[in-house]
């Protein structure tokens, strides 16, 4: 019967590091950093044995943009255009993706349209 056994890395010897958020370099009591192994979970700890919080990172915000086309609120928009200006910034449009196929930047370059080697003057 063969075992099959996870790998498992021995942890880290080295020491986490972290400061408290917004603390300037420097020797001090109150400017230790963690002693406890790089990689540990919860609160940082001193050593004076003061502990404190990891500063929280919030989840990243989604793209929230409107289509263009159908003028619904996507959170999954593609770029389609953007339009450059001579006088001032420019903007970018954005589509759904079920608009995106069907978008175009500019309504003289359609298949059919006056003036296109396809279409009618």
């Amino acid at each position: 019967m063969t075992a099959h056994l996870k790998r498992v890395d021995p942890p880290s010897t080295e020491p986490c590091g972290a400061r408290r958020p917004g603390e300037r370099p420097g020797l001090d009591t109150h400017r230790l950093a963690c002693v406890l192994p790089g990689g540990h979970e919860g609160e940082h700890r001193d050593a004076f044995r003061q502990t404190w919080e990891a500063p929280r990172v919030g989840a990243a915000r989604k793209p929230v943009r409107m289509c263009v086309r159908c003028h619904h609120i996507t959170d999954t928009p593609m770029v389609v255009s953007e339009i450059h200006s001579a006088s001032g910034p420019g903007f970018t449009v954005y589509c759904c993706p079920t608009c995106a196929p069907y978008y175009f930047a500019h309504p003289e370059r359609q298949p059919g349209w006056p003036g296109n080697p396809d279409g009618k003057l």
